[in-house]
């Protein structure tokens, strides 16, 4: 069986976020991307177009040095929607991340992400580990 356009698509994101290729990982989103991060921590909130999600991805790697990893669990996809099940780790400050992350992305008809949405299966934990 072969693998869903959209589930190889998440898998390439994946591997191009772990290596910090900023220029590849621009490459999945629309221009005018609308990026969605749950909780009340600094780095919740909205993030529109590729410029500031290219900035907050900066943010994960510099306020964990370089510590915080993404490991996909599960990957589902249709032609319109694509969902991921990723576990996030991470050293920040002497706190450990380990969390179960829900992703979900919109998808337009050439394949690229146009809004997208995260929460963790433990917001508290991951609201702490950021604060």
């Amino acid at each position: 069986m072969t693998e869903h356009a959209g589930v190889a698509r998440a898998r390439h994101f994946l591997e191009a976020f772990s290596q910090g290729d900023e220029q590849a990982m621009g490459d999945f989103f629309t221009d005018d991307l609308a990026w969605h991060v749950a909780g009340s921590h600094p780095l919740s909130g909205d993030y529109r177009g590729k410029e500031e999600l290219v900035a907050y991805f900066c943010q994960l790697r510099e306020r964990t040095d370089g510590t915080f990893a993404l490991e996909a669990e599960s990957v589902l996809a249709t032609d319109y929607h694509t969902a991921m099940f990723t576990r996030a780790t991470g050293q920040r400050e002497g706190r450990t991340l380990d969390v179960i992350l829900a992703h979900a992305f919109t998808v337009r008809s050439d394949g690229q992400w146009r809004e997208y949405w995260v929460c963790a299966d433990d917001q508290d934990a991951e609201d702490s580990f950021w604060s």
